[in-house]
């Protein structure tokens, strides 16, 4: 049901989203809530009044209607259904009426004068100004001029209704800065606290973190001697509960205990990102250096020492903040921080951190002057952190530290604030990207040599390969040069004879297009899409066995049109981008979208199986899948369309044994399964049976590409367990559903978008990689 909401004409970006967040407190949802809103018709954006359709009678009650006049009001109340009006007009009730506006004050005279217009409506109890059950409140949003910086006023509306509830704006005089004890330089505002704290979802019972509650400046717990007052004086002045103690700790070394994990329900904090207040880490510039090594305080110096500390740039700050809160907090807890950009002219469109544990929900600027602002950023954790994260951010400290000194001898703190990573670091006039790899391998040596020993070095490089490798789209790392027509005039041949293989190929056997398809997604997944899954050393650790690459096939498709590309243009055209065409035209032969490909990649020359570990797999839960992929730089929408690839292909009983026998949740079958579909899947794939039979994956239409894969999810007749969960999640059934109403979008044009997009995952270009004379080998 739609209400009209009222806001407060402050924090223009924060109201929404705030609002969405407390509706998730109150249905229990961690995850983004996304509302219905519309605008009041001819309302400025801006506009304090907006309508919401809310999920629930609980949340908000009736609210009458809107009109341009009190004639069309009086017409609008007698037409509004008695049953549900009446009640509050009955005798025996007590009832008070208030009259407002926005942009401008209504003298007592006006009052009066709207209070008379309303006589219309009958009611029958007594009027209670102290105590009322019922309170209306009759809104005149009337031009109140221009020139005023309010939005534009087009037409007059009345808007008049039941108030629900309002919020409680005194409590913000309570807490306001002027009035508070003990004030530290950097304390935050309260309505803005208050607004973090509801996006947060923060409400009793629950345990939350600030890492930075009071800086540096204030955790010395220097004592004001003009006032006599500290930081315990604004506990006892508000009635709060004391502290046991101040601890100070770094979050650069935090404090926890090993093996703590998922302590915390959310984490709010304002991280010390330089343009107020430079954030400072442990350190010194002696020891960062290496003048001299770690040490350990004496016991008898440990009362009154003061250690040295070095400048904590924002980079390292937010991705030592994002890994203690991946660490830290409950799956579904919350991460509310300010990140801060740039509002000139010139500057790029702001990008914010990224975590494969986390969902970023919500984005509010704050303007702090005509060259700053800051963003609220709302995540959601998502994925359970693990082993690899865990690993990822022990390189990314050794990163920090070997980069520190450079940094910090730079001086430009616009830089350090802004953009340190990008600041050169060799003297050669390397960028990031060209030194990335110099770094990463150099801490790999030092985790070698000091801390796992000789004997993992391999084992180490491969770990990292699959965690570096994730990281990749979102670095843009040689993705500038793809594009489309890579080949027109070296190769202009290229496509076609690629085409005309595919062709061949399909009419030979229609199942292969389906699995031309698939071979793309993997090879992207792993490494990025360098055609490293084609590489066949005849080694049991060749990336192509990896357990999940099981059924992947097409290899002998993609070296015939490698081959016949040679024989026109040697040398020329990578694997990777045949892949990429052949995907590309397999899906066009079933039906589906023909669109361009962007080429111009060159292919990798590492193939192991280890690589392929964290594969997404048909058992993994909707979590899990929205993590692997955001690790890609896939959104949520990109994982319902590329699972829709299922609409065309087959699938083996060896995949369905656990949905249909083992299913953790439930012992026995996937509960989710259409009680109509589970005796036809039971009977293609009878427990203890030949698990290598196949079946279709999109009953009913497993050679057409369309969106019954979609309708198929929706009703139970998903077949893979993968697909199923689409369904289950908030987010990703939304995607769906947005291909299935009557004013559906465009299934096949996003596809396209989502294949293209997934194509640019980790490509090697330019000087990187190269092209492999035959699929299957190195050139040497």
């Amino acid at each position: 049901m739609w209400y009209l909401c009222v806001f407060f004409h402050r924090l223009l970006e924060y109201r929404k989203a705030e609002f969405e967040s407390l509706v998730g407190l109150f249905e229990g949802c961690s995850g983004a809530t996304t509302l219905e809103w519309r605008l009041p018709e001819d309302h400025h954006p801006d506009s304090p009044f907006h309508f919401v359709n809310l999920p629930s009678e609980e949340m908000a009650r009736d609210i009458a209607g809107r009109r341009r006049s009190f004639e069309e009001l009086e017409e609008a109340i007698h037409s509004y259904p008695d049953d549900r009006k009446l009640p509050y007009l009955a005798p025996g009730t007590t009832f008070k009426i208030t009259v407002e506006s926005f942009g401008k004050a209504i003298s007592s005279h006006e009052q009066s004068d709207r209070f008379q217009k309303l006589a219309f409506i009958p009611f029958k109890g007594k009027v209670n100004l102290r105590n009322p059950e019922h309170r209306f409140c009759l809104m005149d949003n009337d031009d109140y001029g221009d020139n005023n910086g309010l939005p534009p006023i087009v037409q007059r509306r009345i808007f008049f209704g039941r108030e629900v509830g309002a919020s409680d704006r005194k409590i913000l005089q309570t807490y306001q800065l002027k009035s508070r004890k003990y004030l530290g330089p950097t304390a935050m505002d309260a309505e803005m606290a208050f607004l973090m704290a509801n996006q947060a979802q923060v409400k009793p019972g629950k345990l939350v973190y600030d890492p930075f509650v009071f800086r540096v400046q204030i955790l010395t717990f220097r004592v004001v001697m003009s006032c006599g007052c500290n930081v315990w004086s604004n506990f006892k002045q508000y009635g709060l509960s004391m502290p046991l103690s101040l601890l100070r700790a770094d979050n650069n070394l935090p404090p926890w205990r090993s093996g703590l994990k998922e302590v915390f329900d959310a984490i709010i904090c304002d991280p010390p990102y330089g343009v107020r207040a430079g954030g400072r880490k442990s350190g010194g510039r002696k020891l960062l250096k290496g003048v001299i090594g770690p040490y350990t305080i004496p016991d008898d110096k440990r009362t009154d020492h003061i250690p040295s500390t070095a400048p904590y740039s924002l980079v390292e700050c937010v991705h030592d903040l994002l890994d203690l809160a991946a660490r830290m907090l409950v799956m579904g807890g919350r991460l509310v921080y300010f990140y801060p950009v740039l509002r000139e002219e010139d500057s790029p469109e702001p990008t914010f951190p990224e975590h494969p544990c986390f969902e970023l929900i919500a984005t509010c600027e704050q303007i702090l002057s005509y060259r700053y602002s800051r963003v609220l950023l709302t995540m959601v954790k998502v994925a359970p952190y693990s082993e690899e994260i865990e690993l990822a951010a022990k390189l990314k400290h050794i990163e920090f530290k070997e980069n520190h000194l450079k940094w910090l001898e730079d001086g430009n703190l616009h830089s350090a604030v802004f953009s340190p990573a990008d600041v050169q670091i060799n003297g050669t006039g390397a960028t990031e990207g060209t030194s990335r790899a110099c770094k990463i391998w150099h801490a790999i040596v030092l985790i070698e040599t000091k801390i796992l020993g000789e004997e993992k070095e391999k084992e180490m490089y491969y770990i990292l390969k699959r965690i570096s490798s994730s990281a990749s789209h979102h670095h843009h790392e040689g993705f500038g040069k793809l594009r489309v027509g890579f080949y027109a005039k070296t190769c202009p041949k290229a496509e076609s004879i690629v085409r005309g293989v595919v062709q061949q190929a399909v009419a030979a056997d229609q199942n292969n297009a389906p699995v031309l398809l698939r071979l793309h997604f993997h090879d992207c997944f792993v490494q990025g899409c360098d055609g490293s899954i084609l590489i066949d050393k005849g080694s049991a650790t060749d990336e192509k066995h990896a357990f999940g690459h099981q059924g992947v096939g097409g290899f002998d498709v993609i070296e015939r049109a490698k081959a016949e590309v040679e024989a026109v243009c040697p040398g020329l055209v990578s694997c990777a981008d045949i892949l990429a065409l052949a995907a590309r035209d397999a899906v066009a032969l079933t039906k589906g979208p023909s669109y361009e490909v962007e080429t111009g990649r060159r292919d990798g020359v590492v193939s192991d199986v280890r690589l392929a570990d964290s594969m997404p797999d048909v058992a993994d839960s909707i979590h899990i899948l929205r993590a692997k992929f955001s690790q890609k730089g896939l959104s949520d929408k990109d994982l319902v369309l590329l699972s829709a690839a299922h609409t065309i292909g087959t699938t083996a009983c060896f995949f369905m044994t656990q949905r249909l026998y083992q299913f953790p949740a439930s012992g026995g079958s996937d509960p989710s399964i259409n009680p109509g579909f589970l005796p036809e899947l039971k009977s293609t794939c009878p427990k203890n049976g030949d698990s290598s039979v196949r079946l279709a994956m999109d009953r009913g239409s497993e050679q057409t590409f369309d969106n019954q894969i979609l309708k198929n999810i929706r009703s139970g007749f998903a077949v893979l367990q993968s697909d199923a969960s689409l369904y289950q999640d908030k987010a990703t059934k939304s995607v769906i559903d947005s291909y299935l109403g009557p004013r559906s979008s465009s299934f096949e044009a996003d596809f396209a978008a989502s294949m293209v997009k997934m194509g640019r995952i980790g490509v090697l270009t330019g000087s990187r990689g190269t092209i492999r004379r035959v699929c299957s080998s190195s050139n040497s």
